[in-house]
């Protein structure tokens, strides 16, 4: 299921973060008024809420959509659908130690990983126009990148604006916000949205082509990227054991936050997603590190329709195309089940095979972990309650390619962040395949 979309998901990420280019010579600076929304826009422009949500998580939601005008060196385009993503998590660091962090593009070798070189093309008061050179080795070469990207900056007291210049994602704005913390921590959160619809370059208009579902992942996938390169330069990692059967966490929030992100989702039509901090499942005596995430989301039908669907393995061979068959054997107190995916990208077909094992957890929730296959591990919880007449669903998955799985399954991993970044990016394209779904299903 969500090791389905995984490489796909690891390709497109890095396409996006690393933005192929073939400008080789400065473009004038665009005269630009950003409109990016505020990360506080949800919140009434007030820091504690949001920050509250990102005390333990990183913490990402989608905007409204609204119409946008972007400067772009053949003339102005207008979108009137634009739906802008944002990421927020707490650093630990002062804002002035982010504002510097953020400013000195130059220095983002290093922080971002992949990127090999940024030269500032040209620079004027408070904005600079930077090319990055990115290399992504990956051991099939038609997969890899070695590509420049050219991007607009505007910084001010408190937030980073950054206009797409040159790039496959032809046409994107967002922007860095900052904003102080007790005990001289600071919330970090990124906005941003680009254009999908109308991409350059072989590798990501193929997939997108092969793939258009994928594009619902893309902005998180995107988001994560940078906000994790920050949280591992400031931020200490610390792994808590966990027993392998057993490693998936309980998303708890107290009641209001609830409330605000099953109404949240509601309003946006998307889920609002939770990056758990990492846990370590014991390997050959090592702690191996593993990333949950979680997506609360309301889906269009009653909980009595949604669960025993969502629940059944046969469900997702129903809702995503590159299932080929599903094999269900019962057993008295769990359910197994082996999965035949079909990967295809346009470019490369990659097939693989999971075993996996469903098993009761409350009467409102199911869990279920790899037993085998072609996949080292995948574990996660589903857990359903009525929203009126719609269901609140959380979703909480995790998924990790091993050193002895597939080959094409393994490219993947040359990608930062390789593991988390495809749970996250998959959640938003299963989610809404399942709510596609339920919708059409007879109302009981």
């Amino acid at each position: 299921m969500v090791v389905s979309f995984a490489t796909a998901t690891r390709c497109v990420v890095a396409a996006g973060v690393c933005a192929v280019s073939t400008l080789s010579l400065a473009t004038p600076l665009l005269t630009w008024a950003d409109s990016t929304p505020s990360a506080l826009a949800p919140f009434a422009g007030q820091v504690q809420p949001l920050a509250e949500l990102a005390q333990h998580h990183m913490v990402m939601f989608q905007h409204s959509p609204q119409s946008v005008q972007i400067p772009h060196k053949t003339g102005i385009k207008r979108f009137d659908q634009a739906r802008f993503q944002t990421a927020a998590v707490i650093i630990n660091a002062t804002p002035e130690q982010i504002k510097q962090t953020l400013s000195q593009h130059n220095q983002y070798v290093g922080l971002f990983p992949t990127l090999t070189h940024a030269k500032v093309l040209q620079h004027q008061r408070n904005i600079q126009q930077v090319k990055y050179s990115i290399h992504v080795p990956i051991p099939i070469p038609l997969l890899s990148f070695k590509e420049d990207v050219v991007m607009q900056h505007q910084l001010d007291d408190h937030s980073l604006s950054t206009l797409v210049i040159d790039s496959p994602i032809q046409y994107g704005q967002g922007k860095f916000e900052w904003f102080a913390l007790p005990n001289k921590q600071t919330l970090v959160t990124l906005t941003q949205w680009g254009d999908l619809n109308t991409p350059k370059g072989f590798i990501v208009s193929t997939i997108f082509k092969a793939m258009p579902e994928i594009k619902q992942g893309i902005p998180v996938g995107v988001n994560g990227f940078v906000l994790e390169s920050l949280r591992q330069r400031f931020n200490k990692t610390t792994l808590d054991a966990c027993e392998t059967s057993k490693c998936t966490p309980q998303l708890t929030l107290p009641e209001d936050q609830w409330t605000w992100a099953q109404k949240y989702s509601e309003k946006t039509q998307a889920p609002v997603i939770f990056v758990h901090e990492p846990v370590g499942r014991r390997v050959a005596g090592k702690l191996d590190p593993i990333r949950f995430v979680s997506a609360v989301d309301t889906l269009d039908a009653p909980v009595n329709t949604v669960q025993p669907l969502m629940s059944d393995p046969r469900f997702f061979a129903k809702t995503m195309r590159q299932i080929r068959k599903v094999e269900v054997k019962p057993q008295p107190n769990f359910t197994d089940a082996t999965f035949h995916v079909g990967l295809g990208l346009g470019i490369i077909s990659i097939p693989f095979k999971l075993d996996m094992r469903y098993e009761q957890d409350t009467p409102q929730s199911i869990r279920y972990r790899v037993i085998g296959g072609d996949i080292d591990f995948m574990q996660g919880r589903m857990a359903f309650a009525p929203a009126g007449n719609r269901t609140r669903i959380v979703m909480t998955t995790a998924g990790k390619v091993g050193d002895n799985d597939p080959f094409l399954l393994r490219i993947g991993r040359a990608l930062p962040y390789s593991d988390f970044l495809s749970s996250l990016g998959s959640l938003p394209v299963l989610l809404g395949k399942a709510d596609r779904y339920v919708r059409d299903q007879p109302k009981s």
